[in-house]
């Protein structure tokens, strides 16, 4: 088997008729036909005196030549032309040009210098064309394929060009040299010329006898036809010249002028063409390769008249002989060129089409040819390897006997298609029995050739696709399901939910929920016993979800411990009220992981759907639903209300507004005094952070700080208050000069003190401060102290590194225990309100208390009471022997002026509870319960 390489093909570049008009070169063209064509009209009918004539038909070229010249150049330069032919097409500029100065010179001479212009510088001018237009042409030529094709092309012009030099020598050459009356040099002129033709006939067969001339013949045949009419004006003139005849208006002038103006048709036709990839088509015979042949008859014919007087003589009758021979064997060469060639197209058929059986035979893909009845005429022998059939086993059986039950109506539907459509090729995928008994996945592509006479069928090409297929499901499976739980994923249930609301808009009885199913504290289950472990739970958990609803339900795993459960065609809302109830039941039994039982309970919110909702809306609903059932304490089942959303907004709007706020410096701090509650001397302050909103007014941390937990804000928040705070601290300090300077008391939340830049923004705030780190506390709450005990611990100790102290506040509200509390870096614990606030009553309110404060004396700690608001309850802290204290009572939030007022006040003032001569109550005209709401903060 052989393959044929690709060669260069030219084809012609779309040019619609506005591109081709701004073309100037069309232009030129169009001009040149008028004046072609005028002075053709002129020529045939003759105006004016002789001398006119003359000067018309020394002028007519000049035109005609400088455009074809200019035109040649011009596809010269054309970028996608091979280099070879774009030195052709310079080559022929060259020529022309040359012939133009030839022109004007000849003109000159006879016109102006009123002298005869032969013999003379225009023709050695005119002369020097043929040989510089060869070789331009042979650049067109271009070289053989190969050897035997180069002598056969040489044989070939070499033929022609014998058989054309022995015409011209015996008409116009030997005429021309032997003329009477003549010199040297005007018989070598004029026997010049009829040999320059023959230069010229040599680039033109060099052309025409290459071979294929590819996608660039148009050019190319049309600039060979060019220079075949310029060869037949200059072989009409020189026999003119010979018979005496020519005259200064003759057809031979017409048609040099056409020669040209073919030119530059060829030139701008040239243009018209790019360079593309071409199979070589194969050599086939040409009415041009019957030239060689009519060369040697005309030849042959020439020798009958040159040799007519001698036919009497035995001499005669030797060259009838010849001549007869020749032209017999002639005769046998074209016949046997045409057998040639009909035996290398039989050859090249049976080639084909023992390249056709042999990849038949070798090709994977199963070749069945179907008869009229769909029964099978012909199959390939690579139905054994596809599909364990035995090829002769399966002729003349019905090919539907094959396709796979279910798709048997597809595929009878499919063969009628065909047999409808003549020629038609159409693709089907279905499945084919194998000799086993499964099916397989077949790809077909079928053709209808019941016109060919070779085939005379339905042929169905098969592939196998089984794997394929079966990859592609495996693909479609996990690009829409989870691949740890196997639940379908966000993509497919948002897809199965916008169906379904598309179906509840024609049926509206019916309804339609989403619920929302989410994990609560799953991050403690990763954290704690690891990832592993954590997606055990989460397989769990989709089987109990599944376990938990309808058949026909959709329960999706939407991401991280986050399920969706979307619930079609429900009666009345109770079905969604009692599946979200079963499955927050389920999740009351505990899970076995790592010998460990652990029950997580989890969160519920649900949407219910209108028919106009979208399906991001639905889902949008259910996680605002969701968001306010982890707000209002877990385990627990939220239903959409409107309001939520409304609240979603705000808590959005207050996001951006809470960022502009860090921005414009809107953040301020109040302080509330810490005092000795037997002397009532102020000890220290809690900095409590406010915002002054500049439309809603001044906001309570309750407010805005939750806000800033979820959204990460909380940490430049923090920053904010940990350097006012130490720089208002260090500026009282400065002022007072007292002998024991305030202390400043900062809240730090949970992410505040995981997060690992705390260490540096309490290290930064104390420098740029100037305050000693003894004076600075900072509080964290007792339950974010008992969230993660290793990472607080470390934190912690960090911060008692730089001599700072730790708070707890709201101490009594967790869980924590005297050997967890003597492991923490702790010095101040914080007793929480609600203690307080029963200290004075019936119950076991003051024993409480009592147990916390011993507590910090057990750990040598200082203790804080929190929130006293009556008097009685600051008269039962002293009896239980609390020394420190802070509430309404003594003193609110107040600004830095007020506590700097009141530090110089104290100085002057009694005890707190206690009457004397010039003495007041600190924290008078507060009514007893005013401010039971906590205004602490950040």
């Amino acid at each position: 088997m052989s393959l044929t390489l690709a060669k260069p093909r030219v084809e012609a570049a779309p040019a619609s008729w506005r591109d081709r008009l701004r073309d100037w070169g069309v232009w030129a063209i169009g001009g040149a036909a008028l004046w072609v064509l005028a002075y053709g009209v002129w020529i045939f009918a003759p105006v004016g005196e002789p001398e006119l004539q003359v000067v018309v038909g020394d002028l007519a070229d000049l035109p005609v030549v400088a455009a074809a010249s200019v035109l040649a150049w011009r596809a010269s330069r054309l970028p996608t032309l091979p280099k070879r032919l774009q030195r052709g097409w310079r080559w022929l500029a060259t020529a022309y040009a040359l012939l133009l100065v030839a022109h004007a010179t000849y003109a000159a001479l006879e016109l102006v210098a009123k002298v005869d212009p032969f013999p003379s510088i225009a023709d050695v001018l005119f002369l020097s064309f043929y040989p510089i237009a060869l070789q331009g042409l042979l650049c067109f030529a271009g070289r053989p394929a190969s050897r035997a094709e180069g002598l056969k092309r040489l044989l070939d012009i070499g033929t022609t060009l014998v058989g054309a030099g022995a015409f011209l020598s015996y008409f116009l050459i030997f005429p021309a040299a032997t003329e009477q009356g003549r010199d040297l040099g005007h018989a070598l002129v004029a026997a010049a010329y009829p040999v320059g033709d023959l230069v010229l006939l040599l680039g033109i067969l060099s052309i025409l006898f290459q071979g294929d001339l590819g996608g660039n013949s148009r050019p190319l045949r049309v600039l060979a036809f060019g220079l075949l009419v310029l060869f037949a004006a200059d072989l009409g003139f020189a026999y003119l010249n010979v018979r005496k005849s020519y005259q200064a208006t003759h057809v031979t002038d017409a048609l040099w002028n056409v020669s040209y103006l073919v030119v530059m048709v060829a030139a701008q036709v040239q243009r018209g063409v790019v360079v593309a990839p071409e199979p070589q088509a194969p050599r086939r015979l040409r009415a041009v390769d019957l030239v060689p042949y009519l060369s040697v008859l005309g030849v042959l014919a020439l020798l009958v008249v040159a040799s007519a007087r001698h036919y009497a003589t035995p001499l005669g009758v030797v060259v009838l002989a010849v001549i007869a021979l020749v032209a017999l064997a002639v005769a046998r060469q074209v016949v046997t060129a045409r057998d040639n060639e009909r035996l290398l197209r039989a050859q090249a058929a049976r080639a084909s089409e023992a390249r056709f059986a042999a990849l038949v035979e070798k090709s994977s893909d199963v070749i069945c040819i179907l008869d009229a009845e769909a029964r099978i005429a012909f199959v390939s022998p690579s139905l054994g390897k596809v599909l364990g059939h035995r090829p002769e086993r399966l002729a003349g059986h019905p090919f539907l006997e094959l396709v796979h039950p279910d798709d048997q109506d597809l595929g009878r539907a499919y063969l009628s298609d065909l047999e409808l459509r003549q020629g038609a090729t159409t693709p089907l995928g279905w499945r084919l029995r194998h000799a086993d008994g499964r099916y397989l996945h077949i790809e077909t592509v079928g053709t209808n050739l019941k016109d060919d006479p070779q085939v005379q069928g339905v042929v169905l090409n098969s592939r196998d696709i089984t794997e394929r297929t079966q990859l592609e499901q495996r693909l479609t499976h996990l690009a829409f399901h989870d691949p740890l739980t196997q639940l379908a994923n966000r993509a497919l249930f948002h897809d199965r939910l916008a169906h379904a609301l598309a179906r509840l808009s024609l049926r509206p009885e019916r309804k339609l929920a989403v619920m929302i199913v989410d994990l609560d504290n799953f991050k403690t289950i990763n954290d704690s016993l690891g990832h592993g472990e954590g997606d055990r739970l989460l397989v769990e958990a989709a089987a109990r979800l599944r376990a938990r609803v309808r058949s026909g339900d959709t329960v999706a795993r939407l991401g991280g411990d986050e399920f969706g459960v979307l619930l079609e065609d429900i009666e009345d809302s109770e079905l969604v009220h009692a599946t979200a109830r079963a499955v927050v039941e389920a999740f009351k039994a505990p899970f076995q992981l790592d010998g460990h039982e652990a029950i997580v309970s989890v969160s519920v919110g649900v949407a219910h759907a209108a028919a106009r909702e979208t399906a991001d809306d639905v889902l949008r609903n259910a996680d605002l639903t969701l968001y306010v059932a982890k707000g209002r304490g877990k385990a627990r089942i939220e239903v959409f209300e409107q309001e939520m959303h409304a609240a979603v907004l705000r808590r959005l709007q207050l996001e951006t507004d809470l960022r502009q706020a860090l921005e414009r410096d809107e953040l301020f701090l109040l302080y509330q005094p810490v005092i000795e509650l037997r002397t009532g001397r102020i000890k220290g302050v809690e900095a409590l952070m406010r915002w002054a909103h500049p439309s809603q007014g001044t906001l309570s941390p309750t407010l805005f700080i939750p806000v800033a937990e979820e959204t990460g804000l909380i940490m430049p928040l923090g920053r904010v208050a940990l350097q006012k705070a130490c720089a208002q601290a260090r500026r009282w300090q400065d002022e007072l000069g007292l002998d024991r300077p305030l202390s400043m008391a900062v809240n730090l939340s949970g992410k505040q003190l995981i997060e690992g830049s705390i260490v540096a923004d309490v290290a930064d705030a104390l420098g740029a401060s100037g305050l000693p780190s003894e004076q600075l506390v900072l509080e964290i709450t007792e339950s974010v102290m008992m969230g993660d005990a290793p990472e607080v611990t470390r934190r912690l100790e960090e911060l008692r590194a730089l001599g700072v102290r730790i708070a707890i506040d709201d101490f009594g509200t967790g869980y924590s225990s005297l050997a967890t509390l003597d492991r923490f870096p702790v010095d101040v614990l914080k007793i929480d309100r609600s203690f307080v606030s029963r200290v004075d009553g019936p119950g076991d309110g003051a024993a409480l208390a009592r147990a916390v404060l011993s507590v910090g004396t057990a750990l040598r700690l200082e203790t804080v009471a929190e929130g006293i608001e009556r008097p009685e309850q600051l008269a039962a802290l002293r009896g239980l022997g609390c020394e420190l204290g802070q509430g309404f009572l003594v003193a609110r939030p107040e600004p830095p002026e007020a506590i700097l007022a009141r530090c110089w006040a104290l100085a002057t003032t009694t005890p707190v509870g206690e009457g004397g001569r010039g003495g007041r109550r600190v924290g008078t005209g507060t009514s007893p319960g005013a401010g039971r709401r906590r205004e602490d903060g950040a």
